[in-house]
Parts: structure tokens; sequence; C-alpha cells
């Protein structure tokens, strides 16, 4: 809800605590966009290269083949 409504900062502290706790690529993709719209460039890059390493992880897990695609088309 706070990343829809704009207020990124929160949603990335949110994101940040919902990734210590499990590493899900939805989640790893929803943290980089929020470091994009900061304008934390490199940092976001980043988050989209390890969405995308979270995704092939999970081999053919439908679920995060549009992730992956995503990431990739974003970054």
């Amino acid at each position: 809800a706070r990343y829809d409504a704009g207020d990124h900062e929160a949603a990335l502290q949110h994101f940040r605590e919902s990734l210590a706790s499990f590493a899900s690529p939805n989640t790893q993709l929803y943290e980089a966009r929020c470091l994009r719209a900061l304008g934390q460039l490199p940092e976001a890059l980043a988050a989209y290269e390890q969405t995308i390493t979270l995704a092939a992880r999970a081999g053919d897990d439908a679920r995060y083949a549009e992730t992956a695609r995503a990431a990739r088309e974003e970054a």
C-alpha cells in the first residue's frame, strides 16, 4: 500500500524487512523499484540483478518467470 501511495522510503524499509525473513524474487523486485524511484540508481541496478539471480534459483517456478522478465527490462 505504501508503494502504491508513492511512499517509496517507507515501502523500501518494509521490503527490506521482508527480505531479511525470506529472499523472495518478487519482494526483491519491489526493493529495486523503490530504489529506482528514490534515484538510487546503482543500488537499484544491483537489486534488479539480485532479483534475476533469485528468480533463476527458483528454477521452473512460473511465479518468478514474469518477475525475472520485468527485472531484466527495468534494469
